[in-house]
């Protein structure tokens, strides 16, 4: 007996799985399906500095992560932990970054006097994040007179108001 090839099944079979195979790939018509499935995605979110507490908000030093995430914290609380780099005013002062951070001093602003502060004291203040320092905003908020020959430097720049400023932080505040 003679053996004859089966090239019409043969080709059938190839044509079918082929077709298969494109018809995955191309992921239909469903704008909602996933074309890519098991590709890598990078995230394209803005930066999110770490950590977080339980609430969500940030709690932690004042670093470059912090300080490169700071616009997504506009007018959220945060908690931050730094060095008192300087006293400008007997209501606002600087914090520093981090030793392992060149990230510059960011000025806190506190409706009460902030007594107690020395430089190279580390704090951690809790408060909210703005992103432009104005001084004449800030002082009609407060209902107080800020020096604005000491302040001038900062204007326009992201500063906390501070709602809680802790002298002696602990390692979990």
């Amino acid at each position: 007996m003679s053996r004859t090839p089966h090239r019409p099944l043969a080709t059938a079979l190839a044509t079918a799985a082929a077709t298969a195979l494109v018809g995955c790939s191309q992921g239909g018509t469903d704008p909602d399906q996933d074309t890519d499935a098991g590709a890598e995605r990078e995230e394209t979110s803005a930066p999110e500095a770490e950590p977080e507490d339980d609430n969500g908000r940030y709690d932690g030093p004042y670093d470059s992560e912090f300080y490169d995430a700071l616009g997504a914290y506009e007018g959220e609380e945060v908690t931050v932990i730094g060095e008192v780099a300087e006293v400008v005013s007997p209501t606002s002062f600087t914090i520093a970054g981090t030793e392992d951070t060149d990230v510059g001093p960011l000025l806190i602003v506190s409706l009460e006097a902030t007594g107690g502060l020395e430089q190279d004291m580390v704090v951690s203040v809790t408060g909210t994040v703005h992103d432009a320092f104005d001084i004449t905003a800030v002082e009609e908020r407060f209902k107080t007179d800020l020096d604005d020959d000491l302040h001038q430097a900062w204007s326009g720049g992201p500063y906390i108001e501070a709602i809680v400023i802790d002298l002696s932080p602990t390692s979990d505040h």
